[in-house]
């Protein structure tokens, strides 16, 4: 019974402390979406975005006029869309 007590008490103070540790590993990556998520070329990517697909097709890119840049350029891996990433590039 006494084991049965120390196994239960060492699990009910590590769990705590691997959960800490996994949210330490995300946290990043979520911080780094939200900050993403939060710059003026995502913003307006958004808003250049009119059916909200992630992407660009070529009316909403030409709809943007954006000066110096081509629907042809702008789509680096040439898949008919232009993504934030690319854009940005």
């Amino acid at each position: 019974m006494k084991y049965a007590f120390l196994v239960a008490a060492v699990l009910a103070f590590a769990a705590p402390a691997f959960a800490a540790d996994a949210t330490k590993e995300a946290a990043p990556a979520t911080q780094a979406a939200t900050e993403a998520a939060t710059t003026p070329a995502a913003v307006d990517f958004a808003k250049l975005d009119a059916n909200t697909d992630g992407s660009l097709s070529k009316e909403e890119f030409d709809a943007a006029k954006l000066e110096g840049k081509t629907f042809e350029a702008a789509d680096a891996d040439k898949d008919g869309k232009v993504t934030a990433e690319e854009l940005a590039k």
